[in-house]
């Protein structure tokens, strides 16, 4: 029994190491190949900039405090859509895979419960994902004004310390940082629902199929 313990304690810290160089590997891969599309796609943005006609810049959604918020918050998105939560999904994929191989393996009744509890599960994550989508697509919008007053103020600092304009500049700098932080107030209420629908249907999932949930007793 001694040795029994002590063999299956050492294959735990066997796996508990496997496991940390996977992640860590898989975070390594995961950060250099984010960078590297980062780079790339922030040099092929600004060549398109670049090569637009002089009306093009007139317009008001092309200013170049705009342009320059979008180059620094949206391919920071796009890099964190490919990059980091790519390989969680790939994770969640394999780890799915082998827990269900393993169930069947072991228990297809229960491992049919569980099949069919995994859409509520998916569901809510979907919803929670879709939320925090949302809220920062709005909050990068609503922040580009923002960039916009201050980048415009420090380009023309020395005209606005002529005409005593540093208030002005202040006080509309600020007025636009509130408006997403009251719609962040205001989206907060959701999030909290999103992430409570989320947990929610994780513990109720697990009390179902673990002791002593009702599907292990049967």
């Amino acid at each position: 029994m001694k040795n029994a313990a002590f063999f299956w304690s050492m294959m735990f810290l066997v796996l508990a190491a496997a496991s940390g160089l996977g992640h860590f590997f898989r975070t390594l891969g995961v950060g250099i190949a984010g960078e590297n599309l980062t780079f790339r796609l922030r040099v092929a943005v600004l060549a398109n900039i670049l090569r637009q006609h002089i009306g093009w810049f007139d317009e008001d959604s092309h200013s170049s405090a705009k342009l320059a918020a979008r180059l620094a918050t949206d391919v920071p998105v796009v890099k964190t859509a490919a990059g980091y939560r790519l390989a969680v999904m790939f994770t969640a994929l394999v780890t799915l895979g082998t827990s269900l191989t393993l169930a069947f393996a072991f228990g297809w009744k229960l491992a049919l419960a569980l099949v069919a509890i995994v859409p509520i599960l998916a569901l809510a994550g979907g919803l929670q994902l879709r939320v925090e989508k949302a809220s920062q697509r709005r909050d990068a919008h609503l922040m580009s004004h923002a960039v916009q007053v201050s980048t415009e103020s420090i380009e023309n600092i020395r005209t606005v310390q002529e005409l005593n304009l540093e208030p002005t500049f202040f006080g509309l700098f600020v007025s636009h940082l509130l408006v997403p932080f009251i719609e962040s107030r205001k989206r907060s209420i959701l999030f909290a629902l999103s992430f409570a629908f989320f947990t929610r249907s994780h513990v109720s999932c697990v009390w179902l199929c673990l002791p002593p949930g009702r599907l292990s007793r049967h």
